[in-house]
């Protein structure tokens, strides 16, 4: 016997079903990212259960006893009363009952007589039922009213049509009834609490997470205020000693560096002049030794370059058209072809002399290697700003992307042994993060590279 099984289209629909039901669920289920948020929403789910917990105590510890006794008290009436009406005629009875508990309140009504409007309107109370049913061992109804006071009408287990009309102490019953109120008051401070608690808590970790970002940016954020839990105090007190020390760093860094290379000028001016005095017949040599010194003295450049990379230098509003125009108009000499893509871009807050070296290595690597051809594109979305230099040379091997943005870096055999110290991209990558923008290079598909920067409209730490 073969059984029947499900064919490829239907376990393909079946998944997608479940697959989007999954999403919807996601959706519906909310969870905060935010350490704020998530203590906020634990601290809420928290009092709602203990708001829930002590309604339940409340109800079957406290309002189910009292309605209890009080049927244990109603109960050995009711059985009495109940014992009179099967032993005399109902008529009787029923007014005999009226003269004698009068003054209480108590009623005996005959719903085969009258109608009562009161009886109609009263509502049954299924706890209040079961309690007495259980006290008295026999089928009957509790209704409550609530008109000028409180009443509690109870059917007579053997007069089909007799009510017992039992005064009950009077509760306030207006809308929103006290215990609301209550309820609602607690737990609007509750929820106050909660929200301070979570505040508390998170803006130690806020001030943290911004510093953090600064002291990765190069920047200098200065001593956080020592506040909050023992646990938090001790981490602010860490990173606060720790952004000194890297502070210590990059300043005994930028002196070694530019010691060493005022150091190194020094001797490469002797050699120049030295090589001045050279007689025409070394004149060969003369020129080897110059593109020596030119070449050191770039790579002295690129030091300095790679070291001060403008985090010292405060933002202006300038156009990135603009710059784009006046790094490429020099080298915008045949045979090189410069085509120009640029779009009408919005208002953007630079650092002008970090973003000129930026665009000028980032061209000067396409000249460099690219084939005599170079497009630049500007374009933006609502979002981010990009500028894309593209090349027609050999491209780069994917794998060997990631390292050129490490110092000293320099692509494979197709795009080396032309010049260059292998700290251009390195710089361009220090400077896009000053700006909190991003650098990526990426082989195109006609041939060629294409270096993007992303530089986003809004920064969040500018």
């Amino acid at each position: 016997m073969r059984f029947p099984t499900l064919t490829k289209l239907q376990l393909m629909r079946t998944g997608a079903s479940v697959s989007k039901w999954q999403k919807f669920f996601r959706k519906l289920i909310v969870i905060p990212n935010t350490t704020f948020g998530r203590i906020a929403v634990m601290l809420a789910a928290l009092l709602l259960i203990n708001q829930l917990t002590i309604y339940l105590w409340v109800t079957f510890f406290i309002i189910k006893p009292q309605n209890d006794q009080i049927m244990l008290l109603i109960a050995p009436e009711v059985l009495l009363i109940n014992q009179q009406l099967e032993n005399s005629q109902f008529q009787s009875i029923s007014s005999i009952f009226d003269i004698k508990f009068s003054h209480s309140g108590i009623r005996l009504i005959d719903g085969t007589i009258t109608e009562s409007a009161a009886l109609n309107s009263a509502i049954s109370n299924k706890e209040l039922t079961g309690s007495l049913i259980a006290h008295i061992g026999m089928p009957t109804e509790v209704r409550i009213e609530r008109s000028d006071a409180e009443y509690a009408w109870i059917k007579m287990p053997s007069g089909k049509a007799f009510w017992l009309r039992y005064p009950l102490a009077k509760i306030d019953q207006s809308f929103p009834g006290p215990q609301l109120i209550f309820a609602f008051v607690i737990l609007i401070l509750s929820l106050l609490g909660g929200w301070w608690v979570a505040r508390s808590i998170s803006r130690p970790l806020k001030r943290l997470e911004f510093a953090a970002r600064e002291v990765g940016r190069g920047d200098r954020p200065g001593n956080l205020k020592i506040v909050g839990t023992r646990e938090l105090r001790a981490v602010t007190h860490s990173f606060n000693q720790m952004a000194h020390d890297v502070q210590q760093f990059e300043e005994d860094r930028t002196i070694l560096l530019a010691g060493i290379s005022h150091d190194l000028r020094t001797p490469l001016t002797r050699i120049r002049l030295a090589i001045e005095f050279l007689s025409s017949k070394d004149e060969e040599l003369r020129d080897d030794i110059i593109r020596d010194t030119e070449d050191m003295d770039e790579i002295i450049n690129q030091f300095i370059g790679y070291v001060r990379d403008g985090r010292d230098e405060s933002a202006e509003m300038e156009d990135l058209n603009e710059l784009i125009r006046v790094v490429t108009n020099p080298i915008d000499v045949l045979p090189m072809v410069i085509k120009l893509e640029l779009s009408e871009l919005p208002d953007y807050s630079f650092k002008p002399l970090a973003m000129k070296r930026l665009l000028t290595n980032l061209v000067e690597n396409a000249r460099r290697y690219g084939d005599n051809h170079i497009t630049v594109i500007s374009e933006f979305d609502t979002e981010n700003i990009r500028i894309r230099v593209q090349d027609l040379g050999p491209g780069i091997k994917e794998e060997d992307i990631k390292e050129l943005f490490q110092p000293f870096k320099r692509g494979d055999a197709a795009r080396s042994g032309k010049g260059g110290t292998g700290l251009g991209l390195a710089i361009v990558e220090k400077i896009a993060h000053l700006h909190e923008g991003s650098i990526k290079l990426s082989n195109r598909k006609e041939k060629g590279l294409e270096a993007c920067l992303t530089l986003p409209i809004i920064r969040e730490f500018s």
